[in-house]
């Protein structure tokens, strides 16, 4: 079977882009996200203070034992955690509700023309789909971090949040590492899902291998 490595790598893009619309729209009702307006004015604040830093690095070094730099890290966490919640429930509708009543497919999957299967040939499972999200599209790790901000004081937050961030790039890298330089395509989250990405013109095939089998068997 061939590796779909670029659809793959298409189709994610084209996902991500319809679950950022998604949820910019539901962030920018007040009723939703009571917090959107001083979100926005936390952002601002954090950027307007690293592009001070950059005008002298020899200041960014000294970042992390900031004080102000740790307050306005947590507001940003802080402010957003409605935001932050609107994406995990809409990445979670996305890459596992929808995934799984589309047979494997999402919207960019379906463009590209491939889909998510099991490596045993069987009905690909719900719980499948949710610990490929979990790992990959960083449910677990976000979820931690909204826990975090909610229950934790400034520093404490700040030092989980590094913690947290750090082992969610890890297991992502550790994903597309796999897809790209193993054989079978296999991220970390399919290996541990036991599913695979694959061409859908392929999966028609293999469908209509077993029929074609049987006829054999029938004319003999």
């Amino acid at each position: 079977m061939n590796k779909p490595t670029f659809r793959r790598i298409m189709a994610y893009i084209f996902d991500i882009i319809i679950i950022t619309i998604i949820v910019s729209a539901l962030s920018s009702i007040k009723l939703i996200n009571p917090y959107h307006e001083k979100y926005g004015e936390a952002v601002e604040s954090y950027e307007s203070y690293v592009n001070e830093l950059y005008k002298n690095p020899q200041n960014i070094t000294n970042m992390f034992n900031d004080e102000e730099a740790v307050m306005l890290v947590y507001n940003v966490a802080h402010y957003g955690v409605y935001t932050n919640i609107i994406s995990l429930v809409v990445t979670f509708l996305y890459f596992v509700v929808f995934q799984y009543y589309t047979g494997g497919k999402t919207a960019g999957k379906k463009i590209m023309g491939i889909e998510v299967v099991t490596t045993k040939g069987k009905k690909l499972e719900f719980k499948q789909l949710l610990i490929r999200s979990a790992i990959f599209n960083s449910l677990i790790t976000s979820s931690i971090l909204v826990i975090c901000v909610l229950t934790l004081k400034v520093k404490p937050f700040t030092t989980a949040s590094s913690i947290i961030e750090m082992i969610d790039f890890g297991l992502i890298l550790a994903c597309i590492a796999m897809v790209i330089y193993r054989a079978d395509g296999v991220g970390l989250h399919d290996y541990l899902a036991k599913t695979r990405v694959i061409l859908s013109s392929e999966k028609e095939l293999l469908n209509k291998k077993p029929k074609e089998a049987k006829v054999v068997e029938k004319e003999n």
